[in-house]
């Protein structure tokens, strides 16, 4: 199932990530049905917030500091919780927040789709650095979330950490984390702006309202921007009041909305030149295409009264600039009026 190309700088196909965040609230059972409900889909990962030291995250004057502790799970919980995916054929990225999370990430490497650095931990430089390098050190795509910096820090940053840094394996994620955001503050034009000034890979993280009547379209219209990598909240029960949920989706709408981008990703197509072999049997049957005006003998030397235009249901030989080219041309065989002019038959 971990197929890590698709977060590749050049990828275009669609990847959802189904952020649980702490809405599973400390149980591991609310965790295996997360995994249960998207377990086999192609391109959509689970993405799990490990938190095990809150210490070495939060001060005792944060605000979430004494309540924490029942949204914790220890770490032989999410060792069980990550081999559950794994062995459920489900796609995991994990979001480590202190350094007991870092080196579960460290042990479950091969079974993990990448690794992401939560906004909040970037000016921790030594904790930054230390995912940087196991994550280089090991292959694994990062995940960087740039909300809250302005471009000149997410420039220094860059510059820094990255310069140098494999772009396949490099992951800017932009999204206003509020909570829920209002679509005046989203900003979408800010990507292009990043996109144009960083050759790095962007993703696009949503937090908008779950019951938003665009949520769907902003999901939509950022893919059809060329961000592929789209992160949506994720719970068991849409609209189900808990913690996280007010910008969640459930399993069947995200799994709806990566049909959909799937489908727009077929009509986007190959860039190649040729016709498609749909386009070319809609030329054979709606192109007038250059046949005989009667039927000539071998030798006969073709004018422009030999020739005629018609719709048939052949797919003519010719570009359309090479039409003025047979004139001229003396023919090889016999030939009957109204059958297509072929290469074969002209000298």
């Amino acid at each position: 199932m971990i197929d890590k190309k698709v977060l590749e700088i050049f990828s275009k196909e669609p990847f959802i990530i189904a952020e649980t965040a702490f809405s599973h609230e400390g149980s591991k059972d609310y965790l295996k049905q997360m995994i249960d409900s998207l377990s086999n889909q192609k391109n959509i990962a689970l993405k799990f917030q490990l938190l095990i030291n809150k210490d070495d995250f939060l001060t005792p004057l944060n605000s979430i500091y004494k309540t924490i502790d029942k949204w914790l799970l220890s770490e032989g919980e999410w060792n069980e919780v990550i081999d559950y995916a794994y062995i459920n054929n489900t796609n995991i990225i994990l979001a480590v927040l202190d350094n007991a999370a870092l080196e579960i990430a460290k042990n479950k490497k091969d079974r993990i789709l990448a690794i992401e650095i939560h906004p909040s931990c970037i000016p921790d430089d030594k904790f930054f650095v230390k995912v940087i390098e196991f994550c280089n050190t090991e292959n694994i795509p990062l995940i960087i979330g740039i909300s809250g910096f302005e471009i000149l820090e997410i420039d220094y940053l860059f510059n820094r950490y990255f310069a140098k840094y494999d772009r396949n394996k490099l992951v800017f994620m932009y999204g206003f984390q509020n909570f829920p955001t209002s679509i005046d503050a989203i900003r979408l034009k800010r990507i292009n702006l990043f996109t144009e000034k960083f050759n790095v890979k962007f993703g696009y993280a949503d937090h908008t309202e779950h019951n938003s009547e665009v949520k769907e379209n902003i999901i939509t219209m950022v893919y059809g921007m060329g961000i592929n990598i789209l992160e949506l909240h994720f719970v068991l029960e849409f609209g189900e009041k808990r913690t996280d949920y007010v910008t969640a989706y459930d399993a069947n709408r995200i799994i709806l909305i990566k049909n959909k981008l799937m489908s727009l990703y077929e009509a986007l197509g190959e860039c190649k030149e040729g016709m498609s072999d749909s386009e070319k049997e809609y030329a054979a049957n709606f192109r007038k295409i250059p046949v005989y005006t009667d039927d000539f003998k071998e030798g006969h030397i073709l004018e422009r009264d030999s020739i005629r235009f018609k719709r048939s249901n052949m797919i003519s030989d010719f570009l359309i600039f090479e039409n003025d080219e047979l004139v001229g041309k003396k023919l090889r065989k016999d030939v009957f009026k109204d059958h297509s002019i072929s290469r074969d038959e002209l000298g």
